[in-house]
């Protein structure tokens, strides 16, 4: 098996995350925010039996629960903006 069917597509939304970024001064984090809703509604878009209406219409149903992985990041920019700022 190879990573090559999906190295560009990853390169592609690395470049433009990095790119939103430095151009706007924004975290890494709102960067991928902003940059990333359009790409992924032309992924859909272009995907075999892809339906954007669909797509949308479950996001927006699964969007109000909160994964172990959202769960996760909010714990790590906790703590490390608690570890930057110092001790008390």
């Amino acid at each position: 098996m190879t990573l090559a069917p999906v190295a560009p597509p990853i390169a592609i939304a690395a470049l433009l995350v990095v790119g939103t970024a430095l151009g706007t001064g924004f975290s890494t984090l709102q960067a991928l925010v902003l940059a990333m809703p359009l790409p992924c509604l032309l992924a859909v878009a272009l995907a075999p039996g892809g339906s954007i209406p669909t797509a949308l219409r479950a996001t927006g149903q699964r969007v109000t629960r909160i994964g172990p992985e959202t769960a996760i990041l909010t714990f790590a920019t906790i703590a490390r903006r608690r570890l930057r700022s110092g001790p008390p």
